[in-house]
């Protein structure tokens, strides 16, 4: 499938249907995926549901070196395997966890087309069932692996301070660049504070752009608390050495 300007992505007949709804209503993402990512890149998928953005990371030309899935959800886990399938030519390695603060176990609510929550009050559709799954840190996970990110993308419905706080490691020795979903709305109701939850970031030094507001500059620690209110941002989150 044609993504971008000179990208064709693999895709398990099966997820054909999935990849054209996210390239469709995930473009911003993709405009910044193509800006971000480089051939031979270690490539880090938080939140990977059913693989779609790990696929477009294997866009012919584009290749990422090395991909890790990092999914809790078992109904998604079919379809992400069936997409790694068709792209058996790159190490791409699935982990059945949530990323999380620190290694346990955590009860996640049945969300909508096989997500996972972490309070079915934020999500429309969300069921009362529920899963408990095993959590792992991205610290644990990387050393295990012998993984060193170069691209992070985490997207975990209002899960970010936990999992970012579990990153503290691979952050400052990795220095990845992020594409973030900053979920502000999941994160209040949850009684978090939104910029807080940035704080292993903030404290490297990272800087942020807001990709779908050109209207916002790039920013850094010192602006970011005087951002115009929103339920949710997606960022790109690069070490100011990159």
């Amino acid at each position: 499938m044609r993504a971008a300007a000179g990208w064709r992505v693999p895709v398990h007949p099966e997820g054909w249907e999935d990849l054209k709804y996210w390239l469709r209503y995930e473009q911003p993402t993709m405009a910044a995926l193509t800006r971000v990512l480089r051939p031979g890149m270690q490539v880090l998928d938080v939140g990977a549901h059913h693989g779609v953005f790990s696929l477009c990371c294997c866009a012919r030309g584009h290749a990422a070196s090395r991909i890790v899935t990092v999914e809790p959800s078992p109904a998604a886990w079919p379809l992400l395997e069936k997409n790694r399938s068709v792209c058996a030519s790159i190490p791409w390695a699935q982990v059945p966890v949530a990323a999380g603060a620190a290694r346990g176990e955590l009860t996640l609510h049945t969300g909508f087309v096989d997500m996972l929550v972490i309070d079915n009050h934020l999500h429309p559709g969300t069921e009362d069932a529920v899963v408990q799954v095993k959590v792992e840190t991205l610290d644990s996970i990387c050393e295990r692996l012998g993984l060193g990110p170069d691209l992070v993308k985490l997207d975990v419905e209002g899960y970010e301070a936990e999992a970012l706080a579990g990153s503290t490691a691979m952050l400052a020795r990795h220095r990845p660049i992020l594409i973030l979903e900053w979920h502000c709305a999941m994160l209040r109701r949850r009684g978090l504070d939104p910029v807080a939850a940035l704080g292993p970031l903030l404290a490297g030094g990272y800087v942020f752009e807001a990709y779908e507001h050109p209207e916002i500059q790039a920013f850094t620690a010192d602006r970011i608390a005087h951002l115009p209110a929103s339920d949710i941002y997606r960022l790109v989150c690069t070490p100011e050495a990159r």
